[in-house]
């Protein structure tokens, strides 16, 4: 029997479990809406979202995860497909990493209150004590919630950002090698996130001992790449022996305006092949359309 590979799909998407703006049901009726075969949402550094049942609207939802990685050129994120959001080992991984982000937190609210701004204690209790992941996507629609701020970027160039008055650099330990391994031995696939600054930043041999470390894929297609930079990232895959994977990286409509990094659900696709492949790859039956396992 043929193998219907006809379809597309959205591999890199986020919500409310981390710093997206929309709840997974909203994020896969836009999916449904856009004709998309398949997608995952990748939130980071938690996998929250597949440990419920999900109304997809058949729409098959692939286990996924983005984990934040540092680099001696960089920032890495590694994205896991296909994963046992069950495995032990993994949940108590995302659980330290949940509570790095905790604490970090708690420096960025003290640095707030020494530039002049008071975040509410409710407001701060709450984040702390969500089940996802918290980052400065947080703190900003905060701060533009309590007119500290006029919009989302105001917030990181004066607060948030590198230069900023409240910056607290996110360390959590985690090397992209650790990251390659942790979806590995929790039965998932591991591709490199939007890597185009890293492919023109560090050495060749950088994602090659990735692959060595079991890394099977490369985002070569998604919204912040430009036309060089896919085909860079392309030379890097192909080279490798990796498969090619892509997607929009939704987190809210806003950041989709203006030449944004992020792009609208379904607005950057790959081929189903690419989650059969994946499938194959990881050993682990696809999830069924209407609930994520």
């Amino acid at each position: 029997m043929t193998l219907d590979l006809a379809g597309l799909a959205d591999l890199h998407m986020h919500s409310t479990a981390s710093d997206g703006m929309l709840e997974a049901e909203e994020l896969l009726a836009r999916a449904s809406r856009a004709g998309l075969r398949a997608v995952s949402i990748t939130d980071h550094d938690t996998v929250a979202v597949h440990l419920r049942e999900l109304d997809a609207g058949g729409v098959e939802v692939i286990p996924g995860i983005e984990l934040s990685c540092d680099t001696e050129w960089g920032e890495l994120h590694i994205l896991g497909y296909h994963l046992d959001v069950h495995h032990a080992a993994l949940l108590e991984r995302l659980e330290e990493l949940r509570q790095n982000r905790v604490r970090r937190l708690g420096r960025m609210v003290d640095r707030l209150l020494q530039a002049g701004v008071r975040l509410d204690e409710a407001f701060v209790d709450d984040l702390r004590g969500r089940p996802g992941s918290i980052g400065r996507p947080h703190v900003a629609r905060e701060l533009v919630r309590i007119g500290a701020v006029s919009n989302f970027r105001e917030a990181f160039e004066r607060y948030l950002g590198k230069d900023g008055a409240a910056y607290v650099p996110h360390a959590n330990g985690l090397a992209p090698l650790d990251a390659v391994r942790l979806v590995t031995a929790s039965g998932g696939v591991a591709s490199a996130a939007h890597p185009a600054k890293l492919v023109e930043e560090a050495p060749e041999s950088f994602f090659g001992e990735l692959s060595k470390a079991g890394m099977r894929g490369l985002e070569t297609q998604h919204p912040s790449h430009s036309p060089n930079q896919v085909k860079n990232c392309r030379r890097v895959a192909i080279g490798l022996g990796l498969l090619e994977t892509g997607g929009s990286d939704f987190h809210s409509d806003a950041d989709t305006e203006n030449g944004g990094r992020h792009g609208g659900v379904g607005s950057t696709t790959v081929s189903y092949a690419v989650v059969a492949q994946m499938q194959g790859l990881s050993g682990r039956s696809s999830t069924c359309a209407g609930h994520a396992s």
